[in-house]
């Protein structure tokens, strides 16, 4: 949020706050329809995202409180110049005080803010450049910001002119209220953003602001004191914590998402205690008595799945893991160059960062032309991760 100084009116406030969010956030800088889905992986940024929109939000509801306090409901003259002043303060400064203290800086090639900016505010700065620019009281540039002075020296609101340059807006079609530039507006708030429902949730805090700018109009939204665009940000920020947390739970419910911890309660603070597990798709190959086993997919680690051996070789391993673990049990049949074989044992899966392995304990029967054999030991497999889950 930026002030600026009009030449007939006293300071008002650029609307619109800002979203210091975007500037901490890594990854690609796409427009929000070209990012993917939030998945599994991202939940870590999900979740700092969430954090940080929680922090600003609780930041800003304290400011708007101690603006009102300080300076009243309705401040005029000194009174809201020190509103003004101290919510510049808190704004743009960078101390213990401000609302951007202990955020990461702004990363090259990204917006420090993305701010709503409005046709009304747009036309307001057109007029106030032709102003500054010739000297003369545009006629035909933009429009004022709805002030004039009255017989006593004092400036008050001009209703007419603002009554006139509403009808006149309403009769054209046009909306005060409308970013100047929707496209480039959806397109700033994607900057920075890892995936798509990040980028949705910093696209409905701005909206929040103009759905409030239509609910009040544009000259009581133009006119507000400080500490009402404090409670403005409030709300904004409200609303994109609940997006975010929405995005979270759409995550958990993900197939290829293993829950470890769930939310206690629905609030979006509840989302922050959120653990979960990616899992991954893999390509299992090894040996075991000689026969090697492979099997094409193993798409879940958690679910049932099967080995089969390769060549002259017919026999299968049958995998059955042990409620909510990685290990289990399984059992085996089948035959290779005359012989049969049958048994089961125990199994358990080790996941590293880059691959896995799975560890075969056996008890069972080689039955051969000449001789049963015990067929007792261990054996590993190794499990290769794909490049894409086979279950996406």
């Amino acid at each position: 949020m930026r002030f600026r100084a009009g030449p007939v009116a006293a300071v008002f406030a650029k609307t619109g706050l800002a979203l210091w969010l975007l500037a901490a956030l890594p990854g690609v800088t796409s427009p929000a329809a070209a990012l993917d889905a939030c998945k599994c992986e991202d939940l870590t940024e999900l979740q700092v995202t969430l954090a940080r929109t929680l922090l600003l939000r609780n930041r800003f509801e304290a400011k708007a409180r101690e603006l009102a306090d300080k300076f009243g409901q309705n401040p005029r003259g000194s009174a809201l110049s020190g509103a003004r002043g101290a919510a510049r303060d808190f704004l743009e400064g960078t101390d213990e005080n401000s609302a951007a203290f202990g955020l990461p800086p702004v990363k090259p090639g990204e917006p420090a803010r993305v701010e709503y900016v409005n046709r009304g505010m747009q036309e307001q700065q057109n007029w106030q450049d032709a102003f500054r620019r010739t000297g003369q009281i545009p006629q035909s540039t933009g429009i004022s910001d709805g002030m004039r002075w009255n017989e006593f020296g004092e400036l008050v609101v001009d209703q007419a002119y603002r009554d006139r340059i509403s009808q006149e807006w309403k009769k054209a079609g046009k909306n005060l209220c409308d970013p100047v530039n929707p496209k480039k507006f959806i397109e700033d708030l994607s900057v920075g953003a890892k995936c798509a429902g990040i980028a949705r949730a910093n696209i409905e805090h701005e909206l929040s602001h103009q759905r409030t700018c239509e609910q009040m109009g544009f000259w009581a939204f133009r006119d507000r004191p400080p500490h009402l665009l404090m409670q403005d940000e409030v709300k904004a920020y409200t609303r994109q914590a609940e997006v975010l947390a929405g995005e979270i739970q759409r995550v958990m419910g993900l197939k290829r998402t293993r829950v470890v911890q769930k939310p206690i309660g629905a609030c979006p603070e509840c989302y922050l205690e959120v653990k979960v597990e990616c899992l991954r798709s893999y390509h299992v190959n090894g040996a075991k008595g000689g026969i090697v086993f492979r099997q094409g997919l193993v798409c879940n680690v958690y679910k049932p799945f099967s080995l089969k051996s390769v060549g002259m070789s017919k026999v299968e391993f049958s995998m059955t893991p042990k409620g909510e673990t990685s290990a289990g049990t399984y059992s085996y049949g089948g035959t290779t160059t005359g012989a049969k074989f049958s048994g089961s044992g125990l199994y358990s899966i080790a996941v590293g960062e880059n691959d896995a392995k799975i560890t075969l304990y056996s008890e069972g029967i080689a039955d051969t032309p000449k001789a049963k054999v015990e067929d007792k030991g261990s054996g590993t497999f190794t499990m290769t991760p794909l490049e894409k889950n086979c279950d996406e």
